[in-house]
């Protein structure tokens, strides 16, 4: 759900679960404030976030993969080649049709809806070792969700977003990041 200045208005409610598998592929949509289960959605596509992003619409959830759904015998740190790429998809509540909505090679770190549903900024990380190097910085985007156009934002100066937050009218939203002179 949209967060805001004011409480949360939610009517569902969505999280993932492992089904027992170890990787989270499982979705589960709740009901609030009965609790009670709207639907279950298995197989999503690959290893999900841990929590599942519920739009601005009923119909839908968005949601950050994070395994292309094999296991790898062992994970190796800083891999990049071999790093699976971390995409949005759609996922229809009730025909539980899944949709890919981005085509990047990168990894989603940061995921944020608008409170109509139409809007998504996403920040994708373009190097695992970006933390320690400073060397290949992070993007961001602001993802038309309903025709799937995106537009890359922040390309001036050195601003990578940690936060983002949508106005509750979805005209616009606020982006926290740090700042820093130093060249590294």
């Amino acid at each position: 759900t949209p967060r805001g200045d004011g409480p949360i208005r939610a009517s569902r409610l969505a999280y993932a679960t492992t089904g027992g598998t170890g990787l989270a592929t499982r979705l589960r949509v709740l009901d609030l404030p009965s609790g009670d289960a709207v639907t279950e959605i298995d197989h999503a596509p690959g290893a999900i976030a841990p929590i599942a992003y519920a739009s601005g619409r009923p119909d839908r959830l968005l949601v950050r993969t994070s395994r292309s759904g094999e296991e790898r015998p062992a994970i190796l740190e800083d891999d990049e080649p071999h790093e699976p790429p971390v995409r949005l998809f759609q996922i229809g509540v009730k025909d539980k049709k899944v949709k890919r909505l981005t085509e990047n090679n990168d990894w989603i770190e940061l995921l944020e809806v608008s409170p109509d549903g139409k809007w998504a900024v996403t920040r994708h990380g373009r190097s695992l070792s970006y933390q320690f190097d400073q060397r290949v910085p992070p993007v961001t985007f602001l993802t038309n969700l309903e025709t799937g156009e995106q537009k890359q934002i922040f390309t001036e100066g050195r601003i990578y977003p940690f936060a983002v937050r949508w106005a509750r009218d979805s005209q616009g939203f606020y982006a926290g990041y740090s700042y820093s002179r130093h060249p590294k």
